[in-house]
């Protein structure tokens, strides 16, 4: 996983291309990942209404961009207005995004399903949105997650997420 805090995002576009560019950055997506990514977010919003602070869960919505999966965390300084999933005609203002890059709809799925358990509760958004670090933001993510998704958290020159079987993922 990585995470950025206190980023700056003009609009939601910018807020994706953000949270795109470690992934862009690392190898795990190709160069047009984040442009695929936001031409999703229009025909499809994944803003989310949730207490104290909105959250997005943006992804593309083809596959063959992803080189190798990975999430990255957003945490704006400033919320950003996002179209709420499910009715593109309400805004939702929007503070921590989470950009997934999964090339297998399962894990993606079951990723979608904890993060959906993670932001349900106040608690945890408050947790995240406090993270001083990208190294606390990525702890915090862990100790609130749903184990019944079987993360699994490595320790290298930066936190890794990776949901397990590992070997699903390489």
């Amino acid at each position: 996983m990585y995470a950025q805090i206190n980023q700056r995002a003009d609009n939601w576009e910018d807020a994706i291309r953000i949270a795109c560019k470690p992934l862009i950055e690392n190898g795990h997506v190709t160069t047009k990942f984040a442009e695929l990514t936001i031409e999703r977010e229009k025909k499809w919003p994944t803003g989310l209404p949730s207490l104290p602070v909105g959250v997005a869960i943006p992804h593309a919505e083809t596959r063959d961009q992803i080189i190798k999966a990975e999430i990255s965390a957003v945490v704006l300084n400033e919320p950003t207005t996002f179209k709420q999933a499910g009715n593109d005609e309400i805004s939702v203002s929007v503070q921590l995004v989470f950009v997934l890059a999964f090339d297998d709809s399962t894990l993606q799925l079951n990723m979608i399903a904890n993060l959906m358990e993670c932001i349900s509760k106040a608690e945890n958004l408050n947790a995240l949105l406090q993270a001083k670090t990208e190294e606390d933001f990525i702890q915090i993510y862990n100790s609130v997650r749903n184990p019944s998704t079987n993360l699994e958290h490595e320790s290298s020159t930066r936190k890794e997420v990776k949901l397990c079987p590992v070997e699903q993922l390489r």
